[in-house]
């Protein structure tokens, strides 16, 4: 049983021991790689133009201007690409996409 401690203004803490917990990391071999191709083939005409622009570095203002629709927009299809792509990053969407021609097709 851990033993009590008076506290400030008489309140009783509780010393309990730490505990450890031991857990194996997976290592870089066991996180699955995506396949650019495989993910763009689920994105759609208007996301994969939104994801051109963001592996160019376009911020949503920017696109939405570009694309002629609302940054609301924008923002809800770069949702959908990080959902589809398992993503939460743009900078992981970049290092995915940016050597690829797959989202521009």
């Amino acid at each position: 049983m851990p033993s009590p401690y008076l506290g400030v203004q008489g309140a009783c803490w509780w010393a309990i021991p730490a505990v450890m917990v031991a857990a194996e990391l997976p290592t870089k071999s066991d996180v699955p790689r995506l396949d650019a191709a495989t993910v763009a083939e689920t994105l759609t005409a208007s996301e994969r133009a939104v994801l051109t622009c963001v592996v160019a570095g376009l911020a949503d203002k920017e696109i939405a201007r570009q694309r002629g629709v609302s940054m609301h927009t924008v923002r809800n299809q770069v949702r959908a690409i990080m959902g589809k792509t398992g993503m939460n990053k743009r900078v992981q969407l970049v290092a995915l996409f940016n050597s690829t021609s797959l989202i521009a097709s």
